[in-house]
């Protein structure tokens, strides 16, 4: 099952905005600061009403941006790990990332996936209830929660092989990991 987000007063959430773009207002200028939304920000079961939220708090849920010859692909991942609430914006994401990395292609030297949920844990192939636990804060938690279910991911790995990105980077599990997938990613 799913962790679900508490109902959190709108002053505090707020106030953590107002300190997070506080702190990194201390960054040296020429450091370009990404946002990455995760579970936190957008909800396990995002909704139009929460991506919109967050995109006038921090830009957008997905979008992609060049660092020297690679092209880094930055996907609203919630809106695979859940689509139920939001599957017109889920589709129009996943149409824009076909665009995106097949007009990347022939021109990055690599291209790089981000998002907060991982494709896989362990293996591309792992079904939905991989068996294993984690314990996050003392709560025992199934390790399905933490990988998208394997329709959504089936179809983004296709499109990821397909245009050669050389590697997607994830957080959300809240351990340190790594896995690999067919050759190339």
């Amino acid at each position: 099952a799913h962790l679900q987000m508490h109902k959190i007063d709108p002053r505090v959430v707020e106030s953590q905005v107002a300190a997070f773009k506080e702190s990194f207002q201390e960054l040296d200028s020429r450091i370009q600061l990404v946002c990455v939304c995760g579970n936190h920000d957008v909800g396990n079961s995002p909704t139009q009403k929460t991506i919109d939220e967050y995109r006038q708090r921090f830009g957008d849920d997905y979008f992609a941006f060049w660092a020297g010859g690679v092209r880094c692909v930055v996907v609203n991942s919630m809106l695979y790990s859940d689509p139920s609430q939001a599957e017109d914006l889920a589709e129009k994401q996943h149409c824009w990332l076909q665009q995106e990395l097949e007009a990347s292609q022939s021109r990055a030297k690599h291209i790089l996936v981000f998002g907060h949920i991982p494709w896989f844990l362990y293996s591309e192939d792992e079904p939905d209830d991989v068996g294993t636990f984690s314990t996050y804060r003392g709560e025992k938690i199934a390790n399905g929660y933490f990988h998208i279910p394997m329709a959504q991911r089936m179809r983004v790995l296709e499109l990821l092989h397909r245009y050669g990105v050389r590697a997607a980077f994830s957080g959300h599990w809240h351990q340190n990991g790594g896995a690999t997938s067919r050759p190339g990613l």
